[in-house]
């Protein structure tokens, strides 16, 4: 008798399968760029009509860090150098001029994106320029604490679609009272929280007019842009 064994799905598949499932207008942002491998699968999934924007500073960044072998005091290291970034985004744009996708890359930290792209980001289409303000699938590969979350999550919620999804990565590394905090946060912008084994996968239940006040709502019809309001305006609690 023949014993076949089922290979182990990786986060990889899983993420790949997310977005194979997904049939939603707007753009695929992936804020965190790490080693190019979730960019990759992300890009090896989406409709070859569809754009990832990439969100990611470029060069030689300092992370700070607690480190309990000396009492707590805060400490500094090298997350990586220029080398390394010009290595990961060399073999990314090799990799989908071959496969025929595209990504926009923006060398900046996520909080100067949200504050330069509020009104949308700019490409050119068969001669014609296109303004693009939604996102229709967001993958959160940055940060693990709570607070450096809340200005991605306070963005995307005005710009995202119904049956838009946003993913978490990294969610081994939250503790329980994270994990409550940013179920507290999908709960308040309208976003089913679906907690897996490597990710959490939130789902936009109603369309991002529908979270805006009578005269937010007046000023998005009137613009035709959603523009980030301040944190007071935006229903999510801030902790």
């Amino acid at each position: 008798m023949s014993v076949t064994l089922e290979r182990k799905k990786t986060p990889h598949d899983r993420l790949g399968e997310i977005i194979e499932t997904l049939e939603v207008r707007g753009l695929f942002a992936q804020i965190g760029l790490g080693h190019g491998e979730s960019a990759r699968t992300i890009l090896n999934k989406i409709p070859s009509d569809k754009k990832l924007v990439i969100i990611d500073p470029y060069g030689s960044i300092g992370m700070r860090t607690i480190h309990a072998d000396k009492l707590g005091y805060p400490d500094s290291w090298l997350a990586r150098d220029n080398d390394f970034s010009v290595e990961v985004l060399s073999k990314l744009y090799l990799w989908s001029y071959q496969q025929k996708k595209h990504f926009l890359f923006y060398p900046m930290e996520d909080v100067e994106f949200f504050e330069r792209f509020q009104t949308g980001i700019f490409y050119y289409n068969e001669s014609e320029k296109v303004r693009i303000n939604e996102y229709g699938f967001v993958y959160f590969n940055a940060n693990t604490r709570i607070g450096d979350l809340v200005e991605g999550i306070r963005f995307m919620n005005e710009r995202t679609p119904k049956d838009g999804v946003w993913v978490f990565n990294n969610i081994q590394n939250y503790t329980s009272r994270q994990k409550e905090m940013l179920s507290s946060l999908m709960e308040e912008c309208n976003m089913r929280a679906d907690w897996e084994s490597d990710f959490l996968v939130a789902t936009k239940l109603v369309e991002p007019l529908d979270c805006l006040e009578p005269e937010q709502e007046a000023y998005a019809e009137t613009d035709k842009t959603l523009i980030a309001n301040i944190p007071s305006d935006t229903g999510i609690t801030y902790h």
